[in-house]
């Protein structure tokens, strides 16, 4: 009778060991789902970052090359243009923010799953912007956003983004000795 007990005792430990070990793989698999994930996010936050720098340079090339130009741009009906990859133009759009799903974003083929926006703002009351004995400067904003397997907003596929604000005077720029 004694022997009959030690097997059912056997068959739960290793019922019990089983339970045990299923319980540690799944949260080391969600661990390094985890891990995955976030080393995903951040990949796409450091190249987001790249493009949004790479973005600013190129309006201030275009803004140090021609400020004529570069203030007809800050004047213009919206103020909001694309900057595609490896472009030195800023492409006008009608409204703010990105909008992919009627095309009006500003996501272009070589910067998928990207998408970059700079906006021009000629507000001489913006306190951001206000510069000892300037009165008047161009706010730039170069916003870099991006889209994942989290934005499930079918009016905002790019939920995630990063920014970057500058200040430009409307004087005439210096240029290199």
């Amino acid at each position: 009778m004694n022997r009959n007990y030690d097997k059912g005792q056997t068959l739960i430990e290793v019922l019990a060991a089983l339970s045990v070990a299923t319980v540690l793989m799944f949260g080391i698999a969600i661990a390094v789902i985890y891990s995955l994930d976030t080393t995903q996010f951040t990949k796409n936050e450091n190249s987001a970052n790249s493009y949004a720098q790479e973005g600013m340079e190129i309006t201030k090339q275009i803004w140090n090359s021609n400020i004529s130009y570069f203030d007809s741009l800050s004047q213009t009906q919206g103020n909001y243009f694309c900057l595609d990859k490896d472009s030195s133009n800023l492409v006008e759009k009608t409204e703010p923010g990105n909008t992919p799903p009627d095309g009006m974003g500003c996501n272009g083929d070589n910067l998928a799953p990207f998408a970059r926006e700079v906006d021009l703002y000629a507000d001489p009351a913006d306190d951001e912007c206000a510069l000892e004995g300037i009165p008047q400067a161009i706010k730039v904003v170069v916003t870099v956003s991006w889209s994942d397997g989290k934005c499930m907003n079918k009016n905002n596929l790019y939920c995630h983004s990063v920014q970057l604000n500058s200040c430009l005077s409307k004087s005439i720029p210096l240029t290199a000795p």
